[in-house]
């Protein structure tokens, strides 16, 4: 007989009515139809996917197919369509080699199939480890593993699946995490943000190193975040095992989530620099040689207000530290592009006026309110204790907006510079200052850039503490001497002692500090280095251009540090150099719109050069910034008093008294109010009320000035004379006394007001002997002053070559106004009137804010008989002053030679008002009351 058995690689599917027993024995006839409706579903699909039904058995059925692909479609199509039907069944498939033998099949892959269909749910399809690797990344199924089986007749256990061939199909409710959970979607997105965790340290690591933009870190947090929608849709999809077929809600989904992202991250980063924070500039040098730095872009730069450190032991000992650690720290960032400081030592009049003496204890309420008027980020606070022989230091951060804590630390040791360093180092850590991109490599310790000596550092601490404590000059000198005496390299203590020499007006302590100094000028940072050498050529070479090169090297090297163009400015205002300055101040303000006192210096320019548009529109931009604070009301009230609305004026000062009770400018200026308007007697109770107020050397030269005025007013030459004493004696306060002496010698034509000039001469001489060359050449100005208020033609011919002499060697331009006006009184007595027009002008070209110059145009207008222009000039400074006697007396001489004698009496009258307790030998005075008695005589003879 012919052997018909032949051995295949067939994949089996074995099938079973669930329930089939019970429900034969509840309804026979009924399950017999159940049997016909499997056959009239199942066989026609089997062979649609050529399979076979090779046996019935009782429920079950037994079929072969060519490949695993088939059944399981199969298996899948049938289990569809039995879906809604009044039964369903379970189906189990594995793949292997079976004897076939005419319409039977044998063989472990049909014992295998038998055993796994069971373990499938009702209505569901299992399979073996075997089919799964057949059908997997092969088929839009989800393989869902169902764990190792313990089958009967086989050897070893079998791994089974769940084919989830309609997601609809369970007999368990899943749950809404569990469903995330089986898709893998609580899993995908704790590793998405683990991910973008890991991305974030890695790119704050990398910009740290390499100077990148720190905005680069939050650019890629914000990218992958943003991304996670595309992610979850994937997970959703695909997160079960087997499905792979890409759906259209994907196709929608990623691409427009792209797109969102590049929007997000366009609009959140739009004008944000993502390069490096550094750029390369280069520069020739007054030597000719090219020098190349890397320069920190603005928008990196971090502004620090450090705050002197509060002591808490009774140690008394240890006191110096609380002003030396805060002198560390500054000094050393100074090395540092990335951050500017701000030193308490500048802030010691605001402390004093807190109620804070010596500068410490200072609450951080007011250390924010200060940082916040100096438009300052951060703010650095410490205090010390003792610790057994150990100092114990505790530091904190603040941001000055919110008053914030955004880093403590804590450090214990006995080497204050080792301290220092490890503070500067946590610092800038917590400001996230890059590491490595210092251009001259890392930060030097503070022992190879200060001083290895802890009592000369102590020595120095305590001499800049007498000086901006006390403003004790000899002070600093004395404790500066010790600090060297104690480290000869201690560049910092010669630097300080520089300006104690100059403050001193000592040539010989100068050239012997800059000889000592220039020689270790390496040894400080480069900011203060420029500094020292625009000195070096202003005091020592009396080379002003090199010194202003020096300074505008440092802009040029330096272009987007502020600092330099700073001093730049203060040069330019030196010379008085308006359209430099006005230059200078929008680059400032350019460079860092957060510097808005330099907003105000900018409109009080505008002024000066009588672009009052301009300046209003800067004054009440700066009130709708800050309409809280002092400044803004104070600058806007002093703009209104000099273009003469008094009204607007009064209401700028009286809304600071508002803010600022007992305001002491406030009380000077409404005082000025007064005056301008002729109410003398409330003029006296604000600034007699404002002096007994004032504690501050400036607050106290603001009230004698605003007295001087008052007095000049009236004619009380003694009282202005006395108040401008007092003032001197205040600005010794807070004034180094070189810039005494150069007030003095300006403001010296308040002393001949009478004709006499023998104290004026005396005060000038001393002034001369005492001020060290070459300022001692702004005496020159003082000697042109006097010569021109008395018009004394043959000494102003012999002073002005003396004057224009003066102005070039201080490179002050400032002054030229006065040389044109004296210039001009000669050709005025010459009778070349057009002359001395073009003169007077010119100087007023250059200082508009020079109102006496008006009066010199209005009076050669008037000696040419050109009344109408005369008052027209007048006119223009009039409303600013109206109860000024010197303008009506004038208008009064102007009106009374066009003959409007009415005209005349009436301002003759206004300044008669004024001057009636005159003390008799006042010029103005005298002047006045002989053209009133020749009006009088005229009205007598008509």
């Amino acid at each position: 007989m012919e052997n018909t058995e032949t051995h295949r690689l067939v994949a089996i599917v074995f099938t079973d009515i669930v329930g089939y027993t019970s429900q034969m024995d509840a309804n026979e006839s009924r399950t017999l139809k159940i049997l016909k409706r499997q056959r009239e579903i199942v066989f026609p699909i089997v062979e649609e996917h050529n399979g076979k039904v090779l046996k019935e058995m009782g429920d079950g059925l037994l079929m072969m197919f060519d490949s695993a692909i088939q059944a399981v479609k199969c298996a899948i199509a049938f289990q569809a369509k039995l879906k809604d039907e009044a039964f369903s069944l379970r189906a189990g498939i594995h793949i292997g080699d079976v004897v076939i033998s005419g319409q039977d099949v044998f063989g472990s892959a049909v014992n295998i199939a038998a055993r796994l269909e069971p373990l499938a749910r009702p209505n569901g399809i299992c399979i073996s480890e075997d089919v799964r690797n057949q059908v997997r990344n092969r088929m839009d199924v989800i393989l869902k593993p169902s764990g190792r089986r313990e089958l009967k007749g086989v050897s070893e256990p079998v791994r089974t699946f769940e084919v989830l061939w309609d997601e609809t199909i369970t007999t368990e409710p899943e749950g809404f995490f569990k469903g995330l959970w089986n898709r893998r979607l609580i899993q995908v997105t704790l590793i998405c943000l683990a991910v973008i965790a890991g991305v974030g340290y890695l790119m704050q690591w990398i910009t740290q190193q390499y100077g990148l933009s720190p905005f680069l870190v939050q650019f890629s947090i914000v990218g992958l975040l943003t991304l996670l929608p595309s992610v979850w849709t994937v997970t959703w999809f695909h997160g079960r095992a087997g499905s792979r077929k890409w759906r259209p809600l994907e196709k929608v989904v990623l691409p427009a989530n792209i797109i969102v992202t590049a929007l997000i991250l366009f609009f959140i980063f739009e004008g944000k620099d993502l390069g490096a924070t550094t750029r390369e500039v280069s520069v020739t040098n007054i030597d000719g040689k090219v020098i190349k730095r890397e320069i920190v872009k603005e928008e990196f730069r971090r502004s620090l207000l450090i705050s002197f450190f509060d002591l808490q032991t009774k140690d008394t000992s240890l006191q110096w530290l609380q002003f030396a650690f805060p002198e560390m720290i500054e000094y050393k960032l100074l090395q540092d592009n990335y951050i500017s400081t701000y030193s308490p030592f500048l802030l010691v009049s605001d402390f004093q006026d807190m109620g804070y003496e010596d500068g410490t204890g200072v609450s951080i309420s007011s250390y924010e309110k200060l940082a916040q008027e100096n438009h300052l980020e951060y703010i650095y606070k410490g205090n010390i204790q003792m610790v057994g022989d150990s100092l114990s230091i505790r530091t904190a951060m603040y941001e000055a907006s919110s008053g914030k804590v955004i880093a403590e630390e804590e450090y214990k040791g006995s080497d204050i510079f080792e301290l220092a360093d490890e503070m500067i180092e946590d610092l800038r850590s917590d400001l996230d200052i890059p590491v490595n991109t210092d251009n001259r490599g890392q930060m030097l310790p503070l022992k190879e850039i200060l001083t290895k000596s802890e009592k000369a550092l102590q020595y120095h601490v305590l001499g800049r503490k007498s000086q901006a404590f006390e403003n004790d000059w000899n002070e600093l000198l004395y404790y500066e001497h010790k600090a060297v005496e104690e480290d000869p390299q201690f560049a910092l203590a010669y630097a300080f002692m520089l300006n104690g020499n100059v403050a001193a007006n000592d040539q010989q302590g100068i050239k012997y500090t800059f000889d000592k100094l220039m020689k270790i000028i390496h040894r400080l940072p480069e900011k203060i280095q420029f500094n020292i050498r625009s000195s070096y050529y202003n005091l020592y070479k009396v080379d002003f251009d090199k010194a202003q090169a020096v300074i505008e090297m440092w802009t040029e090297l330096y272009p987007d540090d502020v600092e330099g163009h700073i001093r730049l400015y203060q040069m330019y205002s030196m010379k008085g150099d308006f359209k430099n300055m006005i230059d200078v101040l929008k680059t400032i303000i350019n460079l860092d719109p957060n510097q808005y006192a330099f907003i105000l210096e900018l409109a009080d320019t505008y002024t000066a050069v009588g672009d009052y548009d301009k300046a209003l529109e800067l004054y009440l931009d700066y009130r709708r910034k800050f309409p809280d604070r002092v400044e803004s009301y104070q600058e806007l009230g002093s703009f209104y008093l000099q273009v003469g609305e008094f009204d607007k004026a009064t209401e700028a000062y009286n809304k600071i008294l508002l803010i600022d009770p007992g305001n002491v400018d406030a009380l000077v200026y409404l005082s000025y109010i007064q005056i301008y308007t002729g109410n003398l007697e409330k003029a006296r109770d604000y600034f007699s009320e404002a002096l007994e107020l004032a504690n501050s050397g400036q607050e106290k030269v603001d009230v004698y000035s605003c007295m001087a005025q008052y007095y000049r007013f009236q004619g009380k030459v003694a009282n202005i004379v006395e108040s401008l004493n007092k003032k001197y004696e205040a600005m010794h306060e807070y004034q180094i006394p070189i810039n005494v002496f150069i007030v003095r010698s300006i403001e010296i034509n308040n002393f001949v007001l009478t004709g006499d000039t023998t104290q004026a001469m005396e005060i000038l001489k001393d002034l001369k002997n005492e001020i060290m060359p070459p300022y001692n050449k702004f005496v020159d100005f003082g000697y042109l002053r006097v010569y021109s208020y008395l018009r004394d033609t043959l000494h102003i011919a012999k002073t002005i070559p003396i004057a224009e002499e003066a102005i070039q060697i201080l490179n002050m331009d400032v002054f030229r106004p006065t040389v044109l006006s004296a210039r001009g009184i000669l050709a005025e007595k010459r009778g070349a009137y057009e002359e001395a027009l073009e003169l007077y002008k010119k100087a007023l070209e250059i200082n508009r804010s020079r109102e006496s110059v008006y009066l010199d145009i209005a009076r050669c207008y008037r000696l040419m008989g050109n009344y109408t222009s005369a008052v027209e000039s007048i006119e223009e400074i009039y409303q600013q002053a109206p109860a000024e006697p010197q303008r009506n007396y004038e208008l009064g001489i102007t009106y009374m030679q066009d003959g409007n004698n009415e005209k005349a009496r009436k301002y003759f009258e206004k300044a008669l008002d004024i001057l009636r307790n005159s003390d008799p030998e006042y010029l103005l005075y005298k002047d006045l009351m002989k053209e009133v008695n020749k009006l009088n005589e005229t009205k007598e003879a008509i």
